[in-house]
């Protein structure tokens, strides 16, 4: 599925205190067992901005990425909605990541699908 791909990962950040280990441990998951070629963070950016110009920087992101890969709570994340909707728009493939278990998945996303 992601094997060989660039990936972004795409999920909620403001509000959550551990949001740079959850991603890590996303990251972590998708570059080892899944084999992605790159994982493009957004967790990785300095602190400090508005997130607008959070929004402005990530998505370019997902314009370089292969796919998407939605974490955990993204249903519920403005950003991560808005990232999900480009994506979309841009025809990436889009996927659920589900990196919490002891055997992480990804599920992929259709049109129609993410309701």
């Amino acid at each position: 599925m992601i094997k060989g791909k660039v990936v972004y990962l795409a999920g909620p950040i403001t509000g959550i205190p551990d949001y740079r280990a959850l991603f890590q441990k996303a990251e972590d998951r998708a570059l080892i067992q899944f084999q992605a070629r790159v994982v493009l963070n957004p967790a990785a950016l300095p602190g400090g901005l508005e997130h607008a110009a959070y929004m402005r920087i990530c998505i370019p992101m997902i314009s370089e990425a292969d796919c998407v890969l939605l974490l955990p709570g993204w249903r519920k994340s403005t950003g991560s909605q808005m990232e999900f909707s480009f994506a979309r728009e841009n025809g990436k493939q889009i996927y659920e990541f589900d990196y919490f278990s002891h055997s992480p998945r990804l599920r992929p996303l259709t049109l129609g699908s993410e309701a």
